[in-house]
Order: C-alpha cells, then sequence, then structure tokens
C-alpha cells in the first residue's frame, strides 16, 4: 500500500506527514478535512482531532515544507 501523506497548514508553516500503517492512522485518515487549533511542544505538534481511540499513539512523522 502506498505510503498516506496529510498537510498540516498553520499559520506561517506548513507541514506534510507520512501517516504510519497503525489503527490510529487509519482513524485519522478518513476523519479529514479536520479543522482544529493545537500548541508546539519542544519539536511536537499537539492538537484535538474527532477522532475516538482506544489510546494515544503517534501516528504520523513530519517535516517542514515552507
Amino acid at each position: 500500500m502506498k505510503q498516506r501523506r496529510i498537510q498540516l497548514t498553520m499559520p506561517n508553516l506548513v507541514l506534510t506527514a507520512a501517516l504510519n500503517g497503525s489503527n490510529n492512522a487509519e482513524l485519522a485518515w478518513f476523519a479529514l478535512p479536520i479543522e482544529t487549533s493545537g500548541s508546539m511542544w519542544g519539536d511536537e505538534l499537539y492538537f484535538l482531532t474527532p477522532i475516538q481511540a482506544e489510546e494515544v499513539v503517534k501516528i504520523a512523522r513530519c517535516c517542514v515544507l515552507a
């Protein structure tokens, strides 16, 4: 299966994220598009989503585009 990629757009920053193959990543893919606000903690981005998952796990790896 081709790796799924998503785009996270914020003021002055655009990230692209490669979703891993986890169940939570699948839930996120099918919940798109998601509009929310978030916050940075070190080099990690945290935000709320409408996804109902059993546990919080890392679902993607990001890199800066612009």
